[in-house]
C-alpha cells in the first residue's frame, strides 16, 4: 500500500520533469547546479530522492546514502499537510519553528 506522502513525492518528480520539458527557463535553471536532494520522514520510513545533474532529473523512492540536502518531516501526516495545496506559508514557518520540518545541507 502506498502512503499519501509517497504518492505526493512521486507526483513531484513527474511535475519537475514535465516542467523542465515545457519551460525552457526552468530547464536552464536546472543546469546551474548538480546535487541530490532527499525528502523523507524523520524516522526514514518513507522517502524519495531527486538528483539534478547537468539539467537532467532522476528520482527514486527510498533513502539515498549520501544526499547533498535532506528535507525531513516529523511524520507522514505533517509532510502531506505541508506539501498539498493550498500551501500556507505560515504553516510551513510554524513547522520549522516547531522542528516538524528540518533541512540539512549547505546553504
Amino acid at each position: 500500500m502506498f502512503s499519501k506522502f509517497s504518492v505526493i513525492l512521486f507526483g513531484l518528480s513527474q511535475v519537475l520533469k514535465f516542467t523542465a520539458r515545457r519551460h525552457p527557463a526552468f530547464a536552464k535553471r536546472l543546469k546551474e547546479k548538480n546535487m541530490t536532494v532527499q525528502m523523507r520522514t524523520a524516522d526514514k520510513t518513507i522517502g524519495r530522492w531527486f538528483t539534478f545533474k547537468d539539467g537532467k532529473i532522476t528520482s527514486r523512492a527510498g533513502i539515498h546514502a549520501k544526499p547533498d540536502v535532506t528535507i525531513s518531516f516529523k511524520d507522514e501526516r505533517i509532510a502531506a499537510e505541508l506539501l498539498m495545496p493550498p500551501l500556507d506559508m505560515q504553516n510551513q514557518i510554524d513547522a520549522i519553528k516547531d522542528f516538524k520540518l528540518q533541512m540539512e545541507g549547505p546553504e
